[in-house]
């Protein structure tokens, strides 16, 4: 409907969508979402939810990420400076039946990331935003929030500074480290590479974030992070500890194991000694059973030889055992076969 409405159409659909939207705005707007902006397929500005007066304006040439989304109709988030603030945007193709008809914008300020950062890590943080042509004019004539800050060539974020002094109980004007620190706090923030420094005068390490825009690469702020170098020291401390006593109890582990080990093989190898001196044995009792075998198959056999020379009929009880024996005189003494 949009492609072939007139002036008067879209306002009223204009009107329409944003009296939809309004409830669910204000709620997710609690959850520290500073704008939400619906953009047409030629990257036309449709609605600001922030600033529905705001409307019709070709953002091809300020704002990256919607041509990019508008050309290759694919999601990207970065941060990004816009004709009426900046934020850390997300957006997103927005499609009918298959069809691209625009993007939507979910953007957060620069506050909302400081205030987690403090409330997490108790911890002090600032954010400072790079002068350029495009925001230097529209921050003067907008009359914003946005100010000079100590940091030349950068501006101050009025919300993020009101959060930095409920944290800190302190004005941006304590805060301000001394002029050689500022220095290079400001240096490492125009590099591409997150980095710390230690300044011993006031016990604090300051960690700076340089803010990259994904698809220009331009450095267009930096984020900053103090905390005490004391607390780094402790927490350094402490983890060396525990890494020691980690070592030490994995040593102790590793040297029990080896002494397991070690009984391990002495018991395998005393078990071996006897099983040999076992078998040994077991052979000479082998021989020592073969041997009277024999010698008693012998004694039988003269036995039988003395019987049968006497010619007299013997016959014996074992008692032990209840068996009685009867030679073959005796049997044919009275008239018997041997097999009887």
């Amino acid at each position: 409907r949009l492609r072939t409405a007139s002036s008067a159409e879209k306002n009223n659909i204009r009107q329409l969508l944003y009296n939809d939207l309004q409830p669910r705005y204000k709620d997710i707007s609690k959850m520290g979402i500073k704008q939400v902006h619906i953009h047409l397929p030629n990257n036309e500005s449709f609605l600001r939810m922030h600033a529905p007066e705001k409307f019709g304006d070709d953002l091809s040439a300020t704002r990256p990420t919607v041509a990019y989304v508008s050309t290759h109709h694919t999601e990207i988030d970065t941060f990004e400076d816009g004709i009426m603030s900046y934020g850390l945007r997300f957006v997103f193709p927005l499609f009918h039946q298959g069809i691209y008809v625009g993007s939507m914008e979910i953007s957060f300020g620069a506050s909302s990331i400081t205030e987690s950062i403090m409330k997490q890590y108790y911890v002090l943080s600032n954010f400072f935003l790079k002068a350029s042509p495009l925001n230097t004019q529209i921050y003067t004539k907008e009359n914003t929030i946005y100010t000079p800050s100590h940091h030349q060539g950068y501006y101050y974020d009025g919300e993020v500074l009101r959060n930095l002094k409920g944290f800190s109980r302190k004005d941006i004007s304590e805060l301000k480290p001394r002029t050689a620190t500022t220095d290079k706090i400001r240096a490492l923030g125009q590099t591409d590479t997150p980095s710390s420094i230690h300044d011993e005068e006031i016990d604090a390490i300051f960690t700076i974030i340089p803010i990259i825009h994904k698809l220009t690469h331009e450095n267009l702020a930096f984020l900053t992070v103090r905390s005490k170098a004391s607390n780094i020291i402790l927490a350094k401390k402490h983890t060396y500890a525990m890494m020691f006593l980690s070592t030490l109890a994995l040593g102790l582990i590793f040297s029990f194991i080896y002494m397991l080990s070690n009984k391990n093989r002495h018991l395998k190898s005393e078990v071996a000694k006897k099983t040999i001196e076992l078998q040994e044995l077991n052979k000479g009792l082998e021989k020592t059973v073969a041997s009277q075998t024999q010698e008693i198959q012998q004694e039988n056999e003269r036995f039988a030889l003395v019987l049968d020379s006497i010619r007299d009929g013997i016959w014996d009880w074992d008692l032990a055992t209840n068996k009685v024996f009867f030679s073959a005189i005796w049997k044919s003494m009275l008239g018997y076969s041997n097999e009887e």
